[in-house]
């Protein structure tokens, strides 16, 4: 008997070192892991966009094509705004037949009684932009047509004061 008691123990001995070792080997791989985390945490990340900005003076100008009259567009914001001092913007992008800005080109707006603008002939920009703010000290409603070089868009904006 005393045979089996001792081999009992001698198992039990033996057994009481196993959980020790996988706690420990849990341990140390939780620490690891942490400390791979901290490290990733603080690292600066990089990202590296495909997107890119031209400056104005970048922009190289577009001197070849023709102006596209149905390509370009004329838009007003807002397009109602109170009589006797608010401003209306009315913005133009002059576009050739591709969508590409065309700079240099003269843009006028329609001699309207009422409206007063800040300008009534602009430059366009890189971008074929050209803006014009415009404001009235009556009520009503205008539709204002743009000319590009002395000839009329095929597009008109309507704004209102109140």
């Amino acid at each position: 008997m005393e045979d089996q008691i001792i081999k009992v123990d001698e198992i039990n001995v033996k057994n009481q070192g196993k959980p020790y070792f996988f706690l420990s080997i849990s341990i140390l791989v939780l620490i690891l892991g942490l400390v791979l985390a901290i490290y990733l945490v603080q690292q600066r990340t990089y990202i590296k966009s495909k997107a890119y900005s031209y400056s104005e003076s970048e922009i190289p100008p577009v001197t070849s094509g023709q102006v596209s009259f149905n390509n370009s567009y004329v838009f007003a914001s807002p397009i109602e705004a109170k009589s006797g001092g608010e401003y209306i913007r009315v913005t133009v992008f002059v576009l050739d037949q591709e969508g590409s800005g065309m700079v240099n080109k003269k843009v006028t707006v329609g001699n309207i009684p009422d409206l007063v603008f800040d300008r009534n002939v602009r430059e366009t920009d890189a971008y074929g932009k050209a803006f014009f703010d415009v404001m009235s000290n009556k009520a009503g409603t205008y539709i204002i047509e743009v000319s590009v070089e002395g000839k009329a868009l095929d597009q008109m904006v309507k704004i209102s004061f109140r």
